[in-house]
């Protein structure tokens, strides 16, 4: 008796919070990223998504920054 009780108690707890896959995201369309560029590791889901972060790299990416970023970034703190 109480099978049936036991399985459902156990199939209704949470995994422990480090068993827990971590889910990525592609940042352009919103999907299941199942790639990851290379470069930057940001996952993707399809080949124009990697375009657009080919084309357009995040900051932290570039060298040196980008001057506008650094520019946003200035008039926010200066606010």
């Amino acid at each position: 008796p109480g099978v049936a009780k036991q399985y459902l108690e156990a199939e209704s707890k949470p995994p422990p919070p480090g068993r827990r896959p971590r889910r990525k995201f592609c940042p352009v369309s919103g999907l299941m990223g199942c790639y990851s560029e290379p470069k930057s590791g940001i996952p993707y889901a399809n080949l124009q998504a990697l375009e657009q972060i080919r084309e357009r790299a995040p900051p932290w990416m570039n060298r040196g920054g980008s001057a506008a970023y650094s520019e946003a970034v200035k008039s926010l703190k200066e606010e």
